[in-house]
């Protein structure tokens, strides 16, 4: 009798699994964004969105939930019932707040299940055309000259944006001040206003303010020249190496989420560049940019982002100036991942205020 319920068990797990992706999804799959519109990770979700749906043949609505530097959104998806009907658009950040806050409420590895990356974006260094350089060259040379009189925004702290400004800080010795927004489509918004003087925004973000000239593209934060901007040099090549950064965007479900329900979501968006028109949409959005990135292994999507990868001083830069001193968090040692503090312990969420 207790093998047939031993046996038993199993079998009517793995039988309501199947039901479960048989009927999924039975009615709209919501797309939380952890960012107000305008920036790159909701293009990206406005982008894959409409195709998704067809696919999954129900509408996919996209949900801004801006906020403590993408941790309300983030945290909310944590926190969602597991039935695949509560997705996240994640970005880079969501791979960098862990290392650079002691408390949040949820926890990147433990309370959530990748489904897929969809892209990985370029990163560039656009100024306003009221500020008179037109090359990194001349960008240091004038904040060289007037410390703390040039400043750069991002969508917040820890985003790709705020990285790449600090690297440019410490790599080419300068001191420009960092304006944090709630967004980079606020920050957008400010900088086309002439609010502040740069920013380094995803290239699929800034393309239309580029050909219009109301933003001018000097360097990418990538290791070769983009074909979209052939004339545009690397930081590099322009002189200042070691600035790299590239915005990744992907899917990430609550925890607990069916297997078959993310094998379903995985196999939908990973059908997603095979589709003429989505290619299309794509290109028109970044410019033919974007390098589509869709994983088919989505159970090793971000399982062990190091932290080490960035710059030991940029870490110690935004642990000193960035954060308040209650929410710093000890900079890790090489090899640690996301969810263990230095020295191997296991990291104890806990509810942070925005």
């Amino acid at each position: 009798m207790v093998n047939r319920v031993m046996i038993a068990l199993p079998l009517a797990l793995f039988t309501g699994d199947a039901a479960v992706a048989q009927t999924y999804p039975d009615r709209p799959v919501r797309m939380i964004i952890s960012y107000p519109p305008g920036g790159g990770t909701d293009v990206t979700a406005r982008a894959i969105g409409p195709k998704l749906a067809e696919l999954l043949g129900r509408q996919i609505i996209i949900d801004n939930r801006p906020g403590g530097g993408s941790t309300i959104g983030t945290d909310l998806v944590a926190k969602a019932a597991p039935d695949g009907y509560t997705l996240l658009m994640a970005d880079t950040t969501f791979g960098i707040i862990p290392g650079l806050y002691a408390k949040l409420p949820f926890d990147a590895l433990r309370d959530f299940q990748p489904v897929s990356q969809i892209s990985a974006v370029p990163v560039g260094l656009v100024v306003h055309p009221s500020l008179p350089v037109r090359s990194v060259k001349e960008l240091v040379a004038l904040a060289k000259a007037k410390p703390g009189g040039v400043n750069f925004g991002s969508g917040g702290v820890g985003t790709p944006v705020h990285m790449a400004g600090e690297l440019l800080k410490i790599a080419a010795k300068i001191n420009i001040v960092h304006i944090p927004y709630k967004g980079a489509g606020p920050a957008f918004s400010d900088l086309l206003g002439g609010h502040f003087e740069l920013m380094f925004p995803t290239l699929q973000s800034a393309v239309p303010h580029i050909k219009s000239g109301r933003l001018r593209l000097i360097a990418l934060t990538t290791e070769k020249r983009s074909p979209a901007f052939p004339d545009s040099p690397t930081m590099a090549e322009a002189g200042v190496p070691g600035v790299i950064a590239v915005a990744w965007f992907g899917i990430q479900a609550p925890r607990g989420t069916p297997k078959a329900v993310v094998s379903r979501l995985h196999a939908e968006a990973v059908n997603l560049p095979k589709d003429p028109e989505h290619r299309l949409c794509v290109r028109a959005q970044v410019d033919a940019i974007a390098q589509v990135l869709l994983r088919p292994d989505h159970g090793a999507f971000l399982i062990h982002i190091r932290l080490h990868r960035l710059a030991p001083q940029l870490v110690a830069v935004l642990h000193l100036e960035c954060l308040p001193e209650q929410e710093r968090f000890v900079p890790r040692r090489e090899g640690d991942v996301i969810g263990e503090r230095a020295g191997g312990r296991q990291r104890h969420p806990a509810a942070q205020g925005s």
